[in-house]
């Protein structure tokens, strides 16, 4: 029985963590690879990492739903120019990020890398890529993979010191 909550925790928390990120799903990972036996280490971590994926998927969603949302005789007001180079260095990053995110594998690629090594931040390829063409399954298939070998890669050496 406390095995398969641990298992339920990851999970709530893994969604948890990846529609907050204050809560830190690298940090919960390595405390229960360290308290728990071997396997369900393994299991929590495949578990903490469908729960980030479930988590995404939910931003990507609301992403796309949002961005598609047009009101019937609104009148888009122009964009201003971003005034500092911060600004004007999102505005540009964004919309390459954007423009990758369109295309099938590059952005998948662009989705693996934000997933594994946290640069471009994961939360922020999410929303970008609900509002591009990417295809969701694609998202998740790269969130999972990308997240997984992270977690596994916290895992795997507390596990084989600490048992």
């Amino acid at each position: 029985m406390a095995a398969l909550l641990t298992i339920a925790a990851a999970l709530g928390y893994g969604t948890l963590s990846a529609l907050v990120p204050v809560f830190n799903a690298e940090v919960y990972v390595g405390v229960v690879a360290a308290a728990t036996e071997p396997w369900l280490a393994w299991i929590s971590t495949a578990a903490l990492t469908l729960g980030t994926v479930a988590g995404k998927v939910l931003i990507f969603e609301a992403a796309r739903r949002g961005g598609s949302r047009r009101r019937v005789g609104a009148v888009s007001k122009p964009r201003r120019e971003p005034r500092t180079g911060l600004g004007r260095w999102t505005r540009r990053t964004g919309a390459v990020l954007l423009t990758w995110l369109g295309h099938r594998w590059r952005g998948s690629l662009t989705i693996l890398a934000a997933a594994v090594l946290g640069i471009p931040p994961l939360l922020a390829v999410s929303v970008l890529a609900g509002l591009s063409r990417q295809n969701v399954y694609l998202f998740a298939l790269a969130v999972f993979v990308g997240r997984f070998v992270r977690f596994a890669a916290i895992t795997w050496p507390i596990v084989a010191v600490s048992h």
